[in-house]
């Protein structure tokens, strides 16, 4: 599955809904990661997007530590199914896009 990579700057994030992407803080993978995992971990074994499929995984820039900062991740989906909510919040690291927007802009540069 081919997955849109492109990293992407804190202050893009703005115009970005919540209905199709959330962000995944504080969370490194290895150079060949297969994405795949992630999706199946997300969807079958969280139950978190039951329904949607990952389409992005997209590293944020900007953190004022640069390299050295806390590593986060936009996830993008396709489709339209409600979130489990409950199941976001069974894993803290993941965060609605608005939240993370509003709560994190002090840990970057470009707000």
């Amino acid at each position: 599955m081919k997955y849109n990579t492109q990293p992407i700057h804190f202050n893009e994030l703005k115009g970005i809904s919540d209905d199709n992407a959330v962000v995944l803080i504080a969370t490194t993978f290895p150079e060949d990661f297969d994405f795949d995992e992630l999706d199946d971990f997300l969807s079958n074994e969280l139950c978190f997007s039951k329904g949607k499929k990952l389409v992005g995984v997209r590293r944020i820039l900007g953190n004022i530590k640069g390299n050295a900062g806390r590593t986060d991740w936009l996830l993008e989906f396709e489709g339209d199914v409600f979130w489990n909510v409950i199941a976001r919040l069974r894993f803290p690291s993941l965060k609605w896009v608005s939240d993370f927007v509003y709560n994190y802009k002090e840990d970057f540069i470009d707000f």
